[in-house]
């Protein structure tokens, strides 16, 4: 998935339009690598592969988006809005155990 958001973040480079939709593109790579892809990384039962996955993730959204925590549309209401806007690196990888935990008790599937 890495290659396909590096190919939607050069498509807007290409098009000279990545500032008029800026704030757009960095919320659809923060809700993918910090919700949709971050919660299948969890449930990956390799240590080593689940650490390099989520390694790849969080530091892709950094290195593309660095200041992701401003987007305007995190400001939105919602969990997960919110839970984005306060994620760090240490709970980035410390939720890990407790996404793990709900999935396992069928409470997340």
């Amino acid at each position: 998935m890495i290659a396909v958001f590096k190919g939607i973040k050069n498509f807007y480079l290409e098009k000279k339009a990545l500032d008029e939709y800026k704030e757009e593109i960095e919320y659809l790579f923060i809700r993918f690598f910090l919700g949709n892809s971050y919660l299948r990384a969890c449930r990956i039962i390799d240590n080593d592969v689940r650490n390099e996955t989520l390694d790849k993730g969080w530091n892709f959204l950094n290195d593309n988006f660095p200041d992701f925590k401003k987007n305007k549309y995190l400001a939105n209401s919602g969990l997960k809005n919110k839970y984005f806007k306060i994620i760090t690196r240490r709970s980035y990888y410390s939720n890990v155990y407790l996404f793990k935990l709900l999935y396992k008790l069928g409470i997340m599937k």
